[in-house]
């Protein structure tokens, strides 16, 4: 199984379990990938590990989830995850603010949003 792979099997995985109990659905059209961020990459002094892109940037008109291939934890990777389909459910119209931190923290989110 390949990154993007594991992304979409895992995707679905937190679809059905996770955001579903919330009662939170996922856009099924989201596009899930395993790359670099527009910044904060690895030469920056804050590391950025993952970027969701709002609907009204892609062509496709899709969400689009990048999450970093610097990250080797799989926890880590499905909290991300799971951070950045907050993002794509909001279409990232509130960034990190009050409608983000209360989806985040009914799917079990903790800590600083950002």
């Amino acid at each position: 199984m390949n990154r993007e792979e594991y992304l979409t099997s895992a995707t679905k995985h937190l679809r059905e379990t996770v955001f579903s109990k919330a009662a939170l659905e996922i856009p099924n059209d989201v596009k899930l990938t395993c790359g670099w961020p527009s910044s904060g990459g690895t030469s920056a002094k804050r590391k950025t590990v993952g970027q969701c892109w709002p609907r009204s940037a892609s062509k496709e008109e899709v969400n689009q989830i990048f999450i970093s291939p610097m990250i080797a934890d799989t926890i880590e990777v499905l909290g991300v995850l799971a951070h950045e389909l907050v993002h794509a459910i909001d279409d990232c119209e509130n960034g990190h603010k009050a409608p983000f931190r209360r989806m985040a923290l009914a799917i079990g989110l903790t800590g600083k949003m950002t």
